[in-house]
This record gives structure tokens, C-alpha cells and sequence, in this order.
């Protein structure tokens, strides 16, 4: 009896918990996401710099629904999509890597590169994003063309001023 009514309590307090879980579970992963982004465009801008030439961001969306991010010495990655990565590869962030969550991108920054002098993005406009989006957390990468600055910052929810180490945009 006494153990009937333990497996009980411990059942209702695992039910209230769940929830929570899932929540942290689901912040950790769109943060996670947020920093790879983030220092990948990083990585690709020294790498432009330190190399001396350009180095090309590609955004790929096939084959649906997945997406990737490709950082290569290449203009032109051909027939590469997110299952079959192109072989001149320098970096890649993946949805294979973050179940659930989608990534959109202003229409300038799917194809760009950075400059190797000043590792400034060019043919990005000024402040060119990449948002993506888990249940209710979107977090938005913007690239400030004239800088060369990368930041991150929430755009929802926005009931909370900030999440980890990520304030409201």
C-alpha cells in the first residue's frame, strides 16, 4: 500500500515537472542554435581575413524541410544540398542538428560573402537577419554590412527581458 501510494506522489510531482523540462530543454536548444550561428559567421569572416580571399555564406534549403548554412571558398557550391555538403567546406550549421526549428533569412544574406581586407559582408544589406523560430522562442542573428558586426538577440517571447546571455532586440 505504502508503495502504491509513493509511486502515486511520484507520478503527479513527474507529471508537474514534465512541462518544465520541456521548456528548458526547448531554450537550450534555440540558444545553442543562436551561438553556432553566431560563430560561424564569425569563423567565416577570419577566415576570410586570414586566408586573404573570400569566403562565400550559402543558405540551403533542400532537401525540404530541411536547411543548412555553408561557408566555402567557392561563388558557387553546384548541385550541394544539405545531405551531400559541397567539397570545398569550411563551416556548416545544420538543421539535422536542431529538430523543430525552422530558419528564415532576409533575402540578402543567402547568398553573400565577406571581404578579404576588412572581413566586412558583402552583397548583405545593412543589418541582414537570419531568424529562427522554436515553438514560442525566436531569436533573430542580425549582420551589420557597414561594421561587419554580428549580433543575436530575441525577438519572442517577449515576456521575458532576456534569455541565458540573450536580451530583446
Amino acid at each position: 500500500m505504502e508503495l502504491v501510494l509513493a509511486i502515486s506522489v511520484m507520478s503527479v510531482l513527474l507529471a508537474i515537472a514534465a512541462p518544465s523540462f520541456s521548456q528548458l530543454i526547448e531554450t537550450n536548444k534555440i540558444k545553442r542554435l543562436a551561438t553556432e550561428v553566431e560563430w560561424f559567421l564569425v569563423q567565416a569572416k577570419y577566415e576570410a581575413v586570414m586566408r586573404g580571399s573570400n569566403v562565400y555564406i550559402h543558405k540551403v534549403t533542400s532537401p525540404v524541410p530541411q536547411w543548412c548554412l555553408f561557408s566555402s571558398l567557392s561563388a558557387s557550391i553546384g548541385s550541394s544540398d544539405c545531405s551531400n555538403p559541397p567539397n570545398n567546406l569550411l563551416g556548416l550549421v545544420a538543421s539535422s542538428n536542431f529538430e523543430l526549428v525552422t530558419l528564415d533569412s532576409s533575402s540578402t544574406l543567402t547568398h553573400f560573402y565577406f571581404d578579404p581586407i576588412y572581413g566586412k559582408p558583402e552583397f548583405a544589406a545593412i543589418g541582414g537577419n537570419y531568424t529562427y523560430s522554436l515553438d514560442q522562442y525566436t531569436f533573430k542573428t542580425v549582420l551589420y554590412s557597414p561594421t561587419g558586426r554580428i549580433y543575436s538577440c530575441i525577438l519572442a517571447p517577449s515576456i521575458s527581458g532576456k534569455v541565458g546571455s540573450y536580451e530583446q532586440c
